[in-house]
């Protein structure tokens, strides 16, 4: 591997302002062991840059002795399934979820063990604002791993509470309100549950307890809001948090983060482990891993998992499984969808590492984040129609979209733009369509004569040479029109003719759809042939 160094309103707790996070960057939630108690640990957030891991900004979550402390596990192996954050879909709350009251004696007792009433959710936005709310979705002995929401619109969330035990729930968020409150937390299912994700407006979650669930699961409703069954989607032993990505024309790849379980001290067979499918999900094939610390077995594997699009590379951020002193991991897949990754073809950067007596946990980027995702391209088609071409396509969802590029080509490997079209809505989850017509004629311009730049250096000739090399760039351009205008006549008669894509008796014509995001990052459609 290369490396380079459940009540009808909640009682609100508090709200506190602290440092800004700013956009771009990745979180992490550090576990620090807090004196005295053998299990318990505060916790703070600390922020990092993408690109060198330099510290941004530490965020004391907990509070200690202010009367609304905040609490998570720590010190023992089983401690490590906890910590799980996540990023709203609006990409503007980070959500977490852990105990508010510590046992009544100090030693080794473990926070589930308190049997306490009520646990905290808590949701921070980019401006440092921690919000914290009581709720009992998950009580007694239960354990609560995390929280993740999705927006209903006006700074109102869907908020999913998960754990063991009492499985998931579901209870609504208002993030405006003065004082911020859950509604009454609803059983979504009994899933022992370590992590859960929302994709494509559709609930996952990953399950340790071997047997039909054993994996990875989705829900039989897409965000529910009421009981539903979960059924498995992959079986995997010790899988923890994972991403999807929307290729589109039905590929996905997943990457799902595996560390040994309750009792375990890690293996070389963790690790961050890699996945295709080619029938939209339906069936996976594991495509390799990369490992996190492979020289220390209990740090070998990885529990928090988040990603995104950069440099038109899947780049994964990543939480090793030690219990303390581990660390945040980025990776950059360079391979196909379905090409195995490895540690000898996939870059690997540790960009911070947890001090002595802490440990990381869960892993999200921050609010106001361009978690640029691949736009899904689904049923792109390009049909001759008269002196022209319809394209369409549609895009399963979008991601800090700006707009479309059509190219097209006569051999299909240069592709030249013929036309630009503006997304329908840059961030969405729900399907977008779009077409658009291009005049063959127009095609014809762009494709078969290109010009030569005649008069580079024009300036350097002489005035009798520099007239000569006007002259015959007038003759080039008045050429090019009428070649163009052939080309056009001929390959509207021939399409007409034989209803197919020949143009010229040769060429065909070629189509991709370029997307673009407002960053400027890119990527492109499958190819298809205009008939």
């Amino acid at each position: 591997m290369k490396r380079i160094l459940p009540i009808i309103l909640a009682l609100f707790l508090s709200a506190k302002v602290n440092a800004q996070l700013s956009a771009n960057n990745v979180v992490v939630l550090k576990l620090t062991s807090l004196s005295g108690y053998g299990r318990v640990a505060t916790v703070s957030l600390e922020e990092y840059a993408t690109a060198g891991g330099t510290v941004v900004s530490s965020t004391n979550i907990s509070n200690t002795g202010g009367g609304n402390d905040f609490y998570l596990p720590y010190g023992a192996v089983g401690n490590q399934w906890n910590g799980y954050i996540n990023l709203s879909s609006d990409k503007q709350l980070i959500t977490l979820y852990g105990y508010n009251t510590l046992p009544t004696s100090t030693g080794n007792t473990e926070l589930p063990a308190v049997n306490a009433p009520n646990r905290t959710f808590v949701a921070i936005n980019a401006a440092g604002n921690i919000k914290k709310v009581i709720t009992d979705a998950h009580s007694l002995a239960n354990v609560n791993r995390g929280a993740i929401a999705y927006s209903l619109g006006s700074g109102n969330y869907g908020v999913y509470l998960y754990g063991h035990g009492s499985g998931i729930k579901y209870a609504t968020f208002d993030a405006n309100a003065t004082t911020p409150a859950l509604s009454t937390a609803i059983p979504i299912s009994t899933l022992n549950t370590l992590s859960a994700k929302i994709y494509e407006d559709k609930l996952y979650a990953t399950s340790q307890v071997a047997g039909a669930n054993l994996g990875l699961n989705s829900f039989d409703t897409s965000l529910p809001t009421a009981s539903a069954t979960a059924s498995q989607a992959l079986n995997l032993t010790d899988s923890h948090d994972f991403i999807t990505f929307n290729l589109g024309n039905n590929i996905k790849v997943m990457y799902v983060a595996v560390a040994a379980g309750s009792g375990a001290t890690g293996s070389t067979a963790d690790g961050v482990f890699k996945y295709y499918s080619n029938d939209n999900g339906s069936t996976w094939t594991a495509a390799g891993k990369v490992n996190g610390n492979s020289s220390t077995p209990a740090d070998n594997g990885f529990r928090g998992l988040t990603g995104r699009l950069e440099n038109n590379k899947i780049s994964l951020y990543g939480v090793t499984s030690g219990n303390s002193q581990n660390s945040l991991v980025k990776i950059v897949d360079n391979v196909a969808y379905n090409a195995a990754i490895s540690d000898a073809n996939a870059t690997v950067n540790i960009l911070a590492t947890a001090p002595s007596g802490s440990g990381f946990r869960g892993v999200a980027f921050t609010p106001g984040s361009i978690v640029t995702l691949p736009v899904s391209f689904n049923n792109l088609s390009a049909k001759l129609s008269g002196a022209g071409v319809n394209i369409s396509w549609s895009t399963a969802s979008e991601t800090n979209n700006d707009h479309f590029e059509i190219e097209a080509s006569t051999d299909g490997k240069t592709f030249k733009k013929i036309k630009t079209v503006a997304t329908n809505n840059g961030n969405s989850l729900v399907a977008q369509s779009y077409q658009t017509y291009v005049a063959i004629n127009d095609v014809a311009i762009v494709l078969a004569f290109p010009l030569l730049l005649v008069f580079v250096g024009f300036k350097s000739f002489s005035r009798r040479r520099r007239a000569a090399m006007l002259f015959i760039g007038m003759l080039a351009l008045a050429s090019s029109f009428v070649a163009c205008q052939k080309e056009s006549e001929a390959l509207i008669s021939e399409t007409d003719q034989l209803g197919n894509s020949i143009i010229n008796g040769q060429k065909k014509i070629y189509i991709r759809i370029k997307q673009v995001d407002k960053n400027g990052e890119f990527s492109y459609s499958d190819v298809v042939v205009a008939k």
